[in-house]
């Protein structure tokens, strides 16, 4: 059991490290995570609390429904989120996938 702990650690030191980040007060940084929503099991855009000194990361929860963002990037001033979802149909038209502009609260970790 342990061993499956240590490796669930190390996932998640590897995703705060990847994942899209923004400066908030006090050496801590709001992480920004995707997932994949075909399945039913996820509703799009999860936001995380990333303290540096300790290494300790807080689950703020779910911050936009969006279908299957899978790339992130965040503006030069840390005020925007854009999203792509991973999607080949769009309001019933073919696509490669529409990108979303999201504004961050910085104080919430909620876009």
């Amino acid at each position: 059991m342990r061993k499956i702990r240590d490796s669930f650690i190390v996932c998640l030191l590897a995703l705060a490290l990847a994942a899209p980040a923004v400066l908030a007060a006090g050496g801590e940084y709001l992480m920004y995570v995707g997932t994949y929503t075909n399945a039913g099991k996820s509703q799009g855009i999860y936001a995380y609390r990333f303290q540096s000194s300790t290494g300790r990361i807080t689950p703020i929860g779910l911050v936009a429904e969006l279908p299957s963002p899978s790339f992130f990037t965040i503006h030069p001033n840390q005020r925007w989120l854009y999203a792509i979802s991973e999607i080949t149909r769009w309001e019933g038209q073919n696509n490669i996938g529409p990108v979303s502009a999201y504004a961050i609260d910085r104080q919430s970790g909620k876009l």
